[in-house]
């Protein structure tokens, strides 16, 4: 089996793909979220409407940005532990 820094290389492993159990926390609150979404738009012209869509999809982006940088900040944090665990290694192995 190859390592996980190889799969992710070669493209068989892919963090972003996360999949939602249905029934889950976020499968309801996606249903709950796109029923309100439904109604409000019932309530709107169409003009309303998409200017409403194009706040949402601003909305998601913005998100997906947020969420982008906090698994950077995340993996960084990580590889520092990483690096401070093996500086240290050296004091382990010539303990005298």
């Amino acid at each position: 089996m190859a390592s996980i820094l190889q799969q992710l290389i070669g493209g068989q492993l892919h963090p972003r793909d996360r999949r939602v159990k249905y029934g889950s926390e976020y499968a309801e609150a996606r249903k709950e979220l796109d029923e309100e979404i439904t109604h409000i738009e019932s309530l709107l012209s169409d003009e309303d409407t998409r200017r409403l869509n194009t706040l949402l999809d601003l909305h998601t982006g913005l998100d997906a940005i947020s969420a982008e940088e906090s698994e950077l900040s995340m993996f960084r944090l990580g590889a520092l532990i990483m690096a401070e665990i093996y500086a240290g290694r050296d004091k382990l192995l010539n303990k005298k």
